[in-house]
């Protein structure tokens, strides 16, 4: 899941290991407490990760960046309403949905609007301060 700009990629891995650490808690059968703290963690993470993102495509001037935006936006709805939806959860098969819905609205925006930036980002090195060297010829 790397998009090859190192901050983001160490925000993603941190992601990564939060959704790991709320699947062990459903799969250990953990409390209900315990899944959803969590939870908790995974949608605050993300909040803070999607706002940092848009803060870089402010400096970036990314020229879809309102649209990145709305599907940050997006995301943090689907995970609210599943949070809601989970509290009401009895059985291991309603955790194990909302583990796999979890997983694919966060895994499925890295890899599918992420990578979109991260194109931009690396065909437009001036937007990110990066200069490219030019090698001299003799």
């Amino acid at each position: 899941m790397s998009v090859g700009i190192p901050d983001i990629d160490a925000d993603h891995k941190r992601f990564i290991c939060l959704i790991n650490d709320f699947i062990r808690a459903i799969v250990e059968r953990m409390g209900l407490l315990e899944i959803g703290i969590r939870l908790q963690l995974v949608l605050e993470d993300a909040e803070r990760h999607f706002a940092q993102e848009e803060k870089l495509f402010k400096k970036w001037q990314y020229p879809h960046a309102l649209r990145h935006a709305n599907k940050h936006r997006e995301v943090i709805k689907a995970v609210h309403d599943i949070m809601e939806e989970a509290k009401t959860y009895n059985f291991d098969s309603e955790w194990k949905n909302a583990e796999l819905a979890i997983k694919d609205v966060l895994v499925s925006h890295v890899m599918d609007e992420d990578m979109k930036y991260a194109d931009f980002f690396h065909r437009h090195p001036e937007v990110s301060g990066r200069v490219h060297r030019h090698r001299k010829t003799a």
